[in-house]
């Protein structure tokens, strides 16, 4: 505990000496103090943030607050996870739930696990169905499936559904997972990052709203080890943008559309540009 103590003052000071910056780019409903009092607690909770770049600490929560969720473990709404000295914002399922409803698009999401013991199926096609019955009774046994349900303002209904193999490939692949305190390493978490997962699946490619693409964008970049999140650099007032206008490419997740814009702004065609060390003066706006 003695580390810890010694750099909750530290963080409380760049609190102090950022005012400045941080509170013009905080939404209305969260004060410096709200933030202040939510990053001391993530802080105790995952010390390992203690000995981060405060500011990159500080920049990730204030990214959280701008897309109108809180980076508040329990609230399982956004994740403080540390990577070496920075820190990256992981977007948990019920902050993407919470940004498709306040959309306005969006009736309400359901996101579930499935199970050994549960009768499961769906199919593809002209004609989709998906049908769950989960176990009522006795051991359920293990998680097979996750799947997502969105249904739209008017009615309409889409859905999707990943195998858990394939949520363990996201889990492999994601530098986010190999954190110490990193949701996917619990039991409860495990299975909120795979509902998230299969949230995201359905919403990477549906027009919701800027701040849900933005919060795709972001989770997808956290899980890369191609881009950072650059989270320092939100204290400026400035933060990721996708540009609306940009066609997405077959098969093109919405972090390679940020990168790709991020590339053709400097110049060079996705395929031959190299990311510089400091990409945000290109690929960031401030917040309008």
């Amino acid at each position: 505990m003695g580390n810890l103590d010694n750099q909750l003052p530290v963080i409380r000071g760049f609190f102090d000496k950022l005012e400045s910056s941080i509170t013009p780019v905080l939404p209305r409903n969260v004060s410096l103090g709200k933030l202040k009092e939510i990053v001391m607690t993530e802080v105790r909770r995952t010390p390992k943030l203690a000995n981060c770049n405060p500011v990159s600490l500080i920049g990730a929560a204030t990214q959280c607050c701008q897309l109108g969720l809180l980076p508040d473990k329990n609230l399982g709404q956004g994740y403080l996870i540390p990577f070496g000295k920075e820190v990256e914002l992981v977007i948990g399922y019920k902050g993407m739930i919470r940004l498709a409803v306040e959309s306005g698009k969006v009736s309400h999401i359901d996101a579930y696990a499935v199970y050994q013991g549960d009768e499961f199926y769906y199919q593809y096609g002209s004609d989709p169905k998906l049908t769950h019955v989960p176990c009522s009774f006795g051991n359920r046994g293990e998680i097979t499936h996750f799947y997502a349900i969105a249904t739209m303002i008017g009615g309409l209904k889409q859905w999707s559904v990943m195998t858990l193999e394939e949520v363990k490939i996201i889990q492999a692949n994601s530098p986010s997972a190999k954190a110490d305190k990193s949701p996917w390493k619990t039991p409860i978490g495990f299975p909120e990052m795979g509902k998230k997962s299969a949230i995201r699946k359905l919403f990477k490619y549906m027009a919701i709203s800027p701040n849900m693409d933005r919060a795709v964008a972001l989770d997808e970049m956290a899980e890369s080890e191609e881009v950072s999140q650059k989270n320092a650099a939100v204290i400026n007032g400035e933060a990721v943008v996708i540009d609306d206008g940009a066609v997405a490419a077959q098969g093109e997740t919405t972090a390679e559309r940020v990168k790709n814009q991020l590339k053709k702004k400097a110049g060079k065609e996705p395929h031959e540009a190299q990311l510089d060390d400091d990409p945000l003066p290109d690929m960031i706006e401030g917040e309008e």
